[in-house]
Order: structure tokens, then C-alpha cells, then sequence
């Protein structure tokens, strides 16, 4: 009996132990906003909202108008493909789009904050060696965030209010840090 005690303590702790190397993991998987955002950690950039379960380029661009319209889970793997096998937990709660258009190739964007009234958006942008914006890279793209509602409290009026982000790490030359891939997921999910 005194070996299965021990057996089982010695297991237990072990899985306590690798409860950092997992919460590693999942910050370095090269999906996650973490990794997106890695560029960036040594400025008080702005991070995403605790709601946003991805951002992603969308492939299909449908009828839904820009800005905050509902979503159906069913849907979410139309627009978020990747995302999707990670949600059957939510199943529960609301989803909403936040379809956005995005002109400049240079940039990208982070949700920040929202609530049932406001949604904040942060337009990153790289500088130049005098800390000025980069002159735009021509490029019409579609981009959303899903993002998800377990109060019930939330409907498509929510206001949506775009903000600037100049890097002062990022720069015009560098390879801009989304380029890699179309859909970045929340760690939480992972």
C-alpha cells in the first residue's frame, strides 16, 4: 500500500512540477498572441483582451458589414479555422466578429479592451530611425477577431474606436512580426 501512496504522490507532484514547462509551452507556441506579440515585450504595448479568442486574415469575405456583428458557433470555423477545434468548451457562450479592413501591410492590429459598450483597437505600426511611422505598404486585406461573450450582456451596437501604436523596437526594415501566418490564437485556448 505504502508504494501506490508513493507512486501516486510522486505523480502528482510531477505533474505539479511541469505546470510551468505547459504555461511555456503554450507562450511560445507559434500560434499564440504571446508570439506575436514577442517583438514587442520590452515596450508597455498594449495586449489583448481576455475576449479575443483569435485574430485572423479572412479568406472569405462575405456579406457581413465591418465592425461587430454576432457569430454562430457553427460558423467560427469559416472564419477561424484553426481556432475552432479549440472551443467546444464555450460552446455556451456568445461570439461575435469584429471584421475590420486593413489597407497598410505594414501594420497590424490588437484588440485591447472590450466591454458592452466599447472596443478599443490598437493599429501597430514599425518606425523609422527617427521614430517616425512607415510610409504605407499598399495591400487591402480583411481581418477579424473573435471574440467571445459569457455574460449575455453584449449585442452588436458596441462602438469600436482605433488607436495608433508606433513601435520603437519595430522597425520599417524588419519582417513585419504577423507575416508568418493568417490566424493567432489566444494562449488561454491553447
Amino acid at each position: 500500500m505504502k508504494k501506490y501512496l508513493a507512486l501516486m504522490l510522486f505523480f502528482f507532484w510531477g505533474c505539479e512540477e511541469n505546470t510551468s514547462a505547459d504555461d511555456d509551452l503554450v507562450k511560445s507556441n507559434p500560434m499564440a498572441f504571446s508570439v506575436l506579440l514577442g517583438t514587442f515585450e520590452k515596450e508597455s504595448a498594449p495586449d489583448f483582451d481576455s475576449h479575443v479568442l483569435a485574430y485572423a486574415k479572412l479568406k472569405h469575405f462575405d456579406d457581413k458589414p465591418l465592425g461587430i456583428s454576432s457569430l454562430a458557433f457553427n460558423d467560427i470555423v469559416t472564419y477561424f479555422p484553426k481556432t475552432a477545434s479549440f472551443l467546444l468548451k464555450h460552446r455556451k457562450c456568445s461570439f461575435f466578429l469584429l471584421k475590420q479592413k486593413k489597407e497598410d501591410a505594414n501594420t497590424f492590429d490588437v484588440l485591447s479592451s472590450i466591454n458592452s459598450e466599447e472596443a478599443i483597437v490598437y493599429r501597430f505600426y514599425p518606425t523609422n530611425s527617427k521614430g517616425k511611422a512607415c510610409n504605407p505598404k499598399a495591400s487591402v486585406d480583411h481581418w477579424a477577431f473573435l471574440i467571445e461573450d459569457c455574460s449575455g450582456t453584449w449585442d452588436e451596437s458596441i462602438s469600436v474606436t482605433y488607436k495608433t501604436y508606433e513601435s520603437t523596437t519595430w522597425k520599417c526594415e524588419d519582417v513585419a512580426p504577423f507575416a508568418t501566418q493568417n490566424e493567432w490564437i489566444s494562449p488561454s485556448l491553447l
